[in-house]
């Protein structure tokens, strides 16, 4: 875990899941209703009020594609909500979802080619996967090409 960022709670995987894989917005240009973008706000229910936290390109990744790593199986379990404390001054906090496991595993991205090997970075592209960190920390920046 990041020490930069403290767990300000912990929400069930099935409390807002759906909202996340469904959540729209009115387009500001024209008034029409699109995915949230990546990188933008959503408001989710928490302990009976509304809260607003960013939702990362990772997480809309991970979520598009089943919340699973792909090596060992593991499946998220509940969302930890993270107050970034490493901010300048004047900067307005941010509190982001992380994914994780029942057993204490964070789901982030792994890059099937690592970015060193010339991989490509991006969320769209067909060089991502979801991995929990100890099947990526064991993958590393191993790249077996084809």
């Amino acid at each position: 875990m990041d020490p930069n960022h403290e767990t300000l709670g912990e929400i069930p995987f099935e409390d807002i899941a759906d909202l996340l894989r469904q959540n729209w917005i009115n387009r500001p240009t024209d008034g029409l209703r699109v995915p949230v973008p990546f990188g933008r706000t959503v408001k989710i229910p928490y302990q009976g009020k509304e809260i607003t936290v960013k939702y990362t390109k990772e997480l809309k990744f991970i979520m598009r594609n089943g919340a699973r790593c792909v090596k060992c199986g593991c499946k998220g379990a509940r969302f930890k909500l993270l107050r970034n404390n490493n901010l300048v001054f004047g900067a307005k906090t941010t509190i982001r979802l992380a994914l994780w496991t029942d057993d204490d595993r964070q789901l982030s991205i792994d890059h099937i080619k690592p970015r060193g090997h010339g991989g490509e970075s991006s969320v769209n592209s067909n060089n991502i996967q979801v991995m929990c960190e100890p099947c990526n920390e064991e993958k590393g920046s191993k790249y077996v090409g084809v």
